[in-house]
């Protein structure tokens, strides 16, 4: 049995729809109470969600919320990608270059022992010269 989780369950958008309503009117203008009113919610609540959104969006003031887009933040992420790659493909690239020289020199070696001509162990030697010991 599932534990009964306590609260709203999570949202899958970036804001939930509070947040984009209070959103919405904040874009409009007013004071948070000015807000509240046109929303039917109070002047903490507005505080509340803005709060949220500042800290989800990584934004610093009402107006960068107020001017912040859904497009904006995506193209605000995104431009990271070359960037990160950038960094990361250096060490990427070396480190490919130096299991391939490994293996290329493990290959190399395996090569070399397994095909080098070993003479065939000599076991007794028969001549025509020798003579028989005496047996006791």
């Amino acid at each position: 049995m599932r534990p009964h989780r306590r609260g709203r369950p999570r949202h899958p958008d970036i804001l939930t729809p509070g947040e984009w309503r209070v959103l919405e009117a904040l874009r409009a203008g007013g004071t948070n109470a000015d807000i509240g009113g046109r929303l039917g919610i109070s002047a903490d609540a507005v505080k509340y969600h803005i709060s949220n959104m500042l800290g989800k969006l990584d934004l610093q003031s009402r107006e960068e919320l107020a001017a912040w887009s859904r497009d904006r933040g995506r193209r605000r992420l995104s431009a990271l990608h070359p960037a990160v790659l950038a960094a990361a493909a250096q060490p990427l690239v070396w480190g490919g270059v130096l299991v391939g020289a490994l293996g290329a020199g493990t290959v190399a070696v395996v090569l070399v022992f397994a095909y080098v001509p070993r003479p065939l162990p000599v076991v007794g030697t028969l001549s025509a010269t020798s003579e028989p010991t005496p047996e006791a």
